[in-house]
């Protein structure tokens, strides 16, 4: 017996339901995103798998963010770019971080990992304008 499938309506999300990291498909539906941090995570070298079976060769970094009282159960992959504006708001205290709000968005323009030409879709982290203390 042939499987010949059932019609999907639901959202794109739930295509990418199996990816362990927040991707900009997750979020491009909300425009900009506000969420609160609840914690930072580190990876050592080694320690996980990357889509397309590639392990990491340096330490990666995430956040774990819930918007509202839901917890998000991906995390978010923060490397240099992404940290900046947090640094620059927040401090380079991780602990510091925790609680705080930041605002995510989808760059359209990304370059592709590995060409010089392709563009992809990212999520970025909105520049922050810090409190006064």
């Amino acid at each position: 017996m042939v499987d010949e499938g059932e019609e999907f309506t639901g959202n794109t999300s739930a295509m990418r339901a199996e990816a362990r990291w927040l991707g900009a498909e997750d979020i491009a539906a909300y425009g900009d995103l506000d969420v609160e941090i609840v914690k930072c995570k580190r990876y050592k070298p080694g320690s996980i798998t990357f889509d397309g079976g590639i392990k990491n060769k340096k330490e990666v970094f995430t956040l774990v963010l819930k918007r509202g009282e839901k917890q998000f159960q991906k995390e978010f992959i923060i490397g240099p770019q992404k940290r900046r504006p947090i640094v620059r708001a927040y401090g380079t205290v991780v602990t510091e971080w925790i609680g705080k709000r930041i605002t995510l968005y989808v760059d359209y323009s990304v370059p592709k990992f590995g060409s010089k030409d392709e563009k992809t879709w990212g999520i970025r982290v909105r520049e922050i304008e810090k409190k006064p203390a």
